[in-house]
């Protein structure tokens, strides 16, 4: 059998925040696959497809369930993030692209573990 391909999936409220972020992921990190849905869509979209990282500015139930590492922005609360993987998570006000980035790798390492 063959093994599901591993994806990052973005559902951000804002059109075209998606987009942005998804464009320069894929210009910035061009071996991570990349995926673009709605929030409505995106419940759905983890429990069919499981990625392996999600960006988005929604929490669920079935996020910490079912997707090992996430990015949570927060921007209505002073441009906050909530960073988790495996299990733990972490807060962080403004972070950077950068920084962003950087958990961003340090998941997608862990991808074969």
């Amino acid at each position: 059998m063959t093994p599901t391909p591993r994806y990052l999936l973005i559902a951000n409220e804002l059109p075209l925040q998606r987009e942005v972020l998804a464009g320069a992921l894929h210009a910035l990190r061009p071996a991570i696959p990349v995926r673009v849905v709605s929030p409505v869509e995106l419940d759905a979209t983890i429990a069919s497809l499981r990625p392996w990282l999600v960006i988005s500015n929604a929490s669920s139930r079935i996020i910490h369930e079912l997707v090992p590492a996430w990015i949570m922005l927060h921007p209505d609360v002073g441009g906050e993030a909530t960073v988790g993987m495996r299990g733990t998570h972490q807060a962080t006000t403004n972070p950077t692209f950068e920084e962003l980035l950087g958990f961003i790798d340090q998941a997608w390492a862990t991808v074969d573990e």
